[in-house]
């Protein structure tokens, strides 16, 4: 499942928390799933695949490989 999957998904009222792990450090940014359609900087996020996901915080979590 991908990124793409998860937000299409979604509500306009989730607010997602992505999460992206490069060179053992963690990235993460929370917005809601309109931000991914409609920024083209989250295009390479949105192909990348979902390894887990939760609930965490009240936010819907994918760590992304």
């Amino acid at each position: 499942m991908k990124l793409n999957d998860i937000v299409m998904a979604s509500t306009q009222n989730t607010k997602i928390r992505v999460v992206v792990k490069l060179y053992g450090t963690s990235f993460r940014t929370e917005h809601f799933p309109e931000y991914f359609l409609e920024s083209e900087e989250m295009d390479e996020l949105m192909d990348r695949e979902v390894v887990d996901i939760r609930v965490v915080d009240n936010l819907l979590e994918a760590i992304l490989r």
